[in-house]
Order: C-alpha cells, then structure tokens, then sequence
C-alpha cells in the first residue's frame, strides 16, 4: 500500500515539524513484499485509532487496497514457499489431503474485531486465508443430521456435542476423526464484496420512525412509512476468497483409531456443495465442490422394506431417478393402469415397490447406487411379476443384471417414460441387424454400439477405444428414432438380438470385455442387463457426456447377477499431466514419491496408473522397455488415449560430462538423437558406422520455468534439495557405506539442476571413445538416455502435440566405478537419482510451472 493510498490521520493538534515527522513515520509503514497477511490485517495500519476510516468509501478503499497487495505477484512469489511447505508438512505427517474448488466466493471470520467493521479469518502460524478445523467439524457434523446418519455413527467419528444453540454443536469428546483445517492450494487471491443493508438516515428519522401506533410494542410496528431508495443505503464492504481458488481440506486419524474416513468426506462433499462454509452461506457464499476425486457415498432415498404380496397382488418392482436435468414424476395410477392392462388384470391388485435414487453426476461414483439397487432387489424378495426403470441408462443395466432373466413371475418391461402409455398393440414387426468387424486376435475387448434412438458418431467414442474391433445392433431398414420399441414383440425381438450380438463377438474375438455405448430406449438397457446369459467377460457400460462432445463416458460394469465400479476404467482422460517413465523400477521410485495411485485399464498391456494431486490430473505411463523405438511406441498410444494438456519424460540417464554428479537433475532443452540414421564407411580395420543425429527441441518455456525455479522459487528449490541430501544419506547409510566418501567422490553435498543438451539414443554409451565421438558432435552434451528421442519423435508426430518436458536424473558417471557403485545398496543412486528427478518435476507441478503456454 503506497503513502498516498493511506487514509487520512486524525490526530491532535501538534507543532508542524513534530506532525511531519509523525506523518512521515506513519505514512512509512507499509507492507513489505512477502509480508504474513494475517499481520498485515491486524496491524497495518500501525495505529488503529490513529488512522482515520470514516467512512463507507474509505473502508472499501482500504479493503481493496489490502486485496490487491495480497493477491500481487510479488507477494505470490515471496510468500508460496511458506504454503507449499505447509502442504508438504502435512503430507509428511500422513494427512489426507483433498482439494475442493470454490463455486461461490468464501468469507469466514466476519464477526472478528477490524477497524473495516467487517473481519476476516486468517491462519494465525502463517497468516493465510483458512477455515479452521473446528468449523470444519461442525460443517461435516451439521451435514450428517442433513443426511439422517445415526447419532451414533456421528459421535464415533466427530465426537460428541452440546448443542450451542446454533445446530452445530461444540464437542465435548474427541472422535476417532481429526479435522485440521483447509487452506488455498495456490496463494490466495482476495476480492472484496458489498452488501447495501444500511440505512442510517432512515434508521435516525424519529418523526418517521415513531409515527404510527404508539402502543405497538415493536418500534418497527410504529413506522409509518417503507425505506427505500431516497434513503440513501450504505453499503458494507468485506473481503473474501476468490471463488476461482481450491482449498486443500487435510483430516487423519487420530492416534490408535481407524475410523472410516471415506464417511467424513463424504459429508463434507455434502455441508461444501449443500450447506456451504464461513459466513453469509444463506446468501450462497462457502459453496464447494470436490475436485478430481468423488465421494465414496451419497445418501439414498432407501425404500421401507416390502411385506409380502397377497396371492392376488401383482408385485411390479420400480427404479426412477433424475435424468439429466429431468425428474420423473410418477402417476402411480395411470402406470398401475397400463400394467394391470399388460397383465389383464384389475388395477387394485397392482402393487407398485418403488427405489427413489438421487442425482448423481456424471464422472461421480456408482457404488452406493449399485449398493441401493442390491438391497431394494433384497428387500422386495418374493412373487414379482415385472419390473420398471426410469433412470440412466448405467443404472437400468445394473438393475437389469442384479434382477437376472430368471425365476417366476419376472415377465413385466416397462416400454418408455412413466408418463407415456402402455404397448401399443397396433405396432408392426421390427426386424434388427447385427454386425461386428472382422476376427482379429489378441484384442482383449470389443466396443458394442447400440444405435436404437439415435446414431453414434465415430467422434463420440472415447478415444482409448477408437483402435478396438467394432460390434453394432440397428435396427433394420429403418432411421433410429426415440421410442422405435413399441411393443412386448419389439422387446423380446430386441433381446433376442442383443444375445445374437454376445454370441457373434464371442465367435470372433472370444471371452473378451465389451464396452457398450448405448444410445437406446430405457427398457433395452434394462434387458442388456437382465439378458447377460453368460459371466464369462464383463460388460462395461457408458454413457454420453452432458456437454457438447457427448463423447462416452464410463459408467459402472455388469455381469450375470451382479453389478460393480471397475476403477481402471473410471479414468480415460483428458488429464492434466502425462508423466512417461520407461521402467517398472523408475515407475516404484516415482509411486513413491507420488503416494496412493490407481490402476487403469489398458488394452495394449501398458501399466497406466492414474492419481490427482491438488485437483489435477495425472498419468504414469510405464513403457516397461528401453530404447527409443519402444519410447515412441508408448507415447503416441499415450498422447492419443490421454490428451494431456503437458506431457514429461521422466527417468534416469549416465552423465558425460564432469559437470554433473551422481543424483543431480538436468532438464534439457535440446535433443540428440544421435544414431537417427547412419551410414557405413570403409574404417581402419572394416566396416564403419557413421551416424547422422537429428535434433529435437523440448518446450523452451518449460525448460526455462522448471530449470529457473532456482531464483524465482528459492526457497521450495531449497527445500528440494534437503530431501535429495537426506535421501541419499538414508540410503547410503541403510547399505553400510560411508556417506561422506561416496560422496566426497561421485556426489554433491546436495544436488543441483542443470539445463544443456542431452544425447538419446538405442545403444548404453559406456566406452570412452563413444563419449568423446558424442561430445565432437555438440559440446554442450552433458547427459544421455535411451528414450528422450523416442519420445520427441512421438511428440512431433502427434495430431495435437502437447508442450514437452524432460527430466533425468543422473544414476551413473560412466567411469570405470559405475560397477561398484550401482553394487552400492544394490541401486541406491539409480533410486535416488529418479525420486530426485520425481519430485522436481512434482514440486514444478505444485508450483504451477507446468501449464501450457498461451
């Protein structure tokens, strides 16, 4: 804040030598670049009541003001050390840390003392924009009364409470649940915001005030008149969280407790999105939803458990469920007309079992779905004369396997909506036409397009599947329609076609998966389900996306009887990051450091494993081969099933020059494949081979944002290197070795980052005349692998090639001591040189550097 923005001092008269100097003392004391905010807030201005905020006007300047410095870049980059070592600290201390991303800006705090009339809450260790754990609590504990969870279950987990007269509660007991607190997952950016309420002139005027009944009890009563405009309302200014941030929320266990945690995310999902955090949450401020993860639950509308039917009652089971933005409303006597007419029978005796489920977003877990599904199949055991599904079309085929085609009495389909009519027996025959490509072997799954009410466009399948053999259900001599199934005879045709189809992609392709795409009427995906005759491949079902793509999303899968969430395949990209590594050994090294990853499905046998890490997305890709051509391989299939917004090669290399050390870290920004192409020569002695090298250029701005973060993020590039230090003397330690010898020799202190150029190509480099012939072709060779160049070749090959940034780790010298000391803790350096290169690529990814260029 400059001298002149301060407001004006209200001081007592003083002689004007000593006013100036007091002035000029007051009106010094600014914010320092890096400054704690939560100092800034209290402190400054120095003298609260010397400093003159008379008003509306210079309350909101003030605020702004203050805003602005906060939110500055100089300030982000003085003060995002201290909250990426906040967010590593409790990473460390084996906190679980997920993101939420505001919807609606976040104030908290409002009630604390600040001469702006309105407070603010700031983190008092480090000063930053919070939301303390114990609010955090009450968030979690008012939600679980929303949801109708067991007291309990409540109390287990959050502790127990004495009702404060607020609804929240204060505990009076620990629970097994620890809850920290939430902070910014980048350095915060404030705004200010403004509400009218005040009404001083209004609120003065005696005459008008007091004009009307004098013995109303409530002076408010005695008013004659309305406020309004004329009266001039005051508004009122107070800070708060931009909504564009994410807020890291961290909770553990606590010592000797292993309580379900998924539980208490799950109700913070809910109090975040539904009840909102902080201040004003009745006029939308506080709203959160999770970013990159979902909740393991959602509550479900559970039906009573059904008593069993009479011997006349004719039992019809009924799943609905909000489509889209649609939400069915149920005549229950017309649908009990239409299947009593189905059935030729009197409407009395039909007996409506009904399973109400909630939204769920696309993207968000199935299970408690499948779960709810499970339990109302359970409950409403017995005599079931059909059944009826208005939901999504993953849903009816989850309903359709649990219910199975088997037994007595299932011999009722709903034909479409609950609000359109019954079969209509005037409708003609329709005829099916089924098609796959031709046999192929080795594929592992087939992609089976059901084009009934409309047709599916090539673009809307997921790219990972475009490469797989093709099975399609149409129907014949007609254009798919909605509502093309109009009668029991169309369904039973339908279904009959559908096991006609499972029977052909067995034929041809064997026992392999099927991912369905279906763009069909309800009551087909309810058959897909129930007519799954055999279990010996699942069947993976997608739905179209809600935006304008409607490319096909993975839903849930389904067997015969049974309905389940593969997590391989949750995950099919766009993702942020696409992390290549071309060894299992470098993938556990980077695990490691990357902590809980998933599994995905793969149908070309790469190890993919997928993880968010503060509400981006990544993938490893592990190639499991070296040498470019197994690199290039990996990485087109990569970039094309992924998408990444930014792609990085990650892995080991040998050093060539004596500039770099064991465990050291160079990004480069050039690439030599040095054996491209090649000639033979007539040498000395025989045949020689000459090569050619061709040159690639990683991203530049990349390059430079990751190898300068030395200077501009000084302290984060500090702390990367205490971690590599402490690393290596763990592991030189845990192998008997002295680590200040090894070291003194082949290692630094701490390691270091370096840019230049590194050689690629399909031979180990180990003999010193390879070196020095490398080194005649570029000086400033520093470094060689065997897989940047493939990677390059992939990169600037692909249709929509995504920045590129390499990072190697450096595991050998290639001196005549690179056998004993890969023998040293049999790899300690290859580890620690590839968690070394791991975790500046991550550190780089936190600190934002890892975006693509504009």
């Amino acid at each position: 804040m400059s001298k002149s923005a301060l407001p004006p001092l209200n001081l007592p008269p003083l002689p004007k030598a000593l006013d100036a100097a007091v002035r000029g003392a007051l009106g010094a004391h600014t914010a320092p670049a890096g400054a704690n905010p939560g100092l800034v807030w209290e402190r400054y201005p120095k003298v609260w009541r010397g400093v003159e905020i008379a008003d509306a006007r210079s309350r909101a300047d003030f605020l702004r003001l203050f805003a602005d410095d906060v939110s500055s870049a100089p300030a982000q980059a003085a003060g995002e050390g201290a909250l990426l070592a906040l967010h590593s600290r409790f990473s460390r201390a084996g906190a679980t840390g997920r993101a939420f991303a505001l919807i609606a800006p976040l104030c908290s705090g409002l009630g604390l003392e600040h001469p702006s009339e309105n407070g603010f809450a700031f983190d008092p260790v480090l000063g930053l924009p919070w939301l303390a754990g114990s609010g955090l609590k009450g968030l979690a504990r008012a939600a679980a009364a929303a949801l109708g969870e067991p007291d309990v279950v409540v109390e287990a987990l959050l502790g127990s409470a004495v009702p404060d007269g607020h609804g929240a509660g204060e505990a009076t007991t620990p629970g097994a649940v620890r809850l920290w607190g939430a902070w910014p997952a980048a350095w915060p950016r404030l705004r200010v915001e403004l509400i009218s309420p005040h009404l001083p002139a209004y609120q003065a005027d005696q005459t008008f005030r007091y004009a009307g009944d004098p013995q109303a009890r409530d002076h408010d009563q005695r008013r004659s008149r309305v406020a309004d405009h004329t009266d001039e309302p005051v508004p009122v200014s107070f800070l708060a969280l931009d909504h564009s941030q994410e807020l890291i929320v961290y909770l553990d266990a606590m010592p000797g407790q292993s309580p379900d945690l998924e539980r208490v995310w799950w109700w913070l999902a809910v109090g975040f999105e539904h009840l909102g955090a902080g201040g004003k949450t009745a006029s939308g401020y506080g709203r959160a939803r999770p970013a990159g993860w979902a909740p393991a639950s959602y509550a479900l509308a559970l039906p009573e458990p059904a008593s069993a039917p009479t011997a006349e009652q004719r039992q019809v089971l009924v799943v609905t469920g909000p489509i889209g933005t649609l939400q069915p409303q149920a005549n229950e006597a017309q649908l009990k007309r239409n299947i009593a007419a189905e059935l030729g029978v009197g409407a009395e005796t039909v007996v409506l079992r009904t399973l109400k489920l909630p939204a769920v977003e696309r993207g968000a877990g199935w299970t408690p779905t499948i779960e709810a599904l499970r339990s109302f199949i359970e409950d409403t055991e017995g005599s079931r004369d059909g059944a009826f599904g208005f939901a999504r079309i993953p849903v009816l085929a989850a309903f359709g396997a649990l219910l199975g085609d088997k037994g007595t009495g299932q011999t009722w389909d709903a034909p479409r909506g609950l609000e359109q009519g019954a079969w209509d027996p005037q409708a003609g025959a329709l005829r099916f036409d089924v098609s796959t490509d031709r046999k192929r072997e080795g594929v592992n799954g087939v992609v089976v397009r059901l084009e009934l009410s409309g047709a599916i466009d090539d673009a809307q399948v997921p790219m990972h599947l475009r490469d797989l053999p093709q099975a399609t259900l149409r129907v014949k001599d007609t254009t798919p329609v909605p509502g093309v199934i109009r009668s029991r005879e169309h369904l039973n045709q339908f279904r009959a076609a559908w096991r006609e189809l499972i029977s052909k992609v067995r034929e041809h392709f064997g026992a392999v998966h099927l991912h369905l795409l279906a763009a069909a009427p309800l009551s087909a995906a309810l058959v897909c389900g129930r007519a799954l005759v055999a279990a010996d491949a699942p069947v993976h079902v997608y739905e179209a996306a809600a935006d304008a793509t409607r490319v096909f999303q993975y839903g849930l899968s389904i067997t015969a009887g049974d309905a389940y969430e593969d997590p391989r395949l949750k995950h099919t990209g766009p993702v942020d990051l696409l992390i290549m590594v071309a060894l299992i050994e470098e993938a556990e090294q980077l695990a490691r450091v990357l902590g809980d990853t998933t599994p995905v499905d793969n149908d070309l046998g790469y190890v993919d494993l997928h993880v968010s890490r503060q509400g981006r997305s990544i993938v490893v890709r592990t190639c499991d081969a070296m040498g470019p051509s197994a690199a290039q391989a990996a990485t087109s299939d990569a970039l094309k099933r992924w998408q990444p917004k930014v792609a990085a090669w990650l892995g080991i290399a040998g050093a060539l020059s004596t500039d770099l050390k064991l465990c050291d870290v160079i990004v480069p920004d050039q690439v030599s494949h040095y054996d491209a192409t090649g000639k033979l020569v007539d040498g000395p002695t025989g045949p020689q081979q000459n090569y050619r090298p061709e040159v690639f250029r990683p991203d530049q701005a990349l390059a430079r944002r990751v190898s300068g973060m030395r200077l501009t993020h000084a302290k984060p590039f500090e702390q990367w290197q205490r971690q590599g230090e402490a690393d290596l003397n763990a592991e030189i330690k845990e192998a008997g070795g002295d680590s200040a010898t090894l070291r003194g020799k082949h290692a630094r202190a701490r390691p270091n980052l370096y840019k230049s150029h590194l050689a690629s190509g399909s031979s180990v480099v180990s003999a010193q005349s390879a070196k020095e012939r490398l080194l005649a072709t570029d000086a400033s060779l520093k470094a060689v692998d065997m897989e940047s160049a493939g990677l390059a070749w992939a990169a600037e090959s692909a249709a929509k090639a995504p920045p590129l940034l390499i990072v190697r780790g450096i595991s050998d010298d290639g001196s005549e001591h690179k056998k004993a000391l890969d023998a040293v803790g049999e790899g300690a350096f290859r580890r620690v040189a590839m968690r070394n290169a791991s975790r500046l690529l991550l550190l780089a990814l936190d600190l934002g550097l890892l975006k693509p260029n504009a």
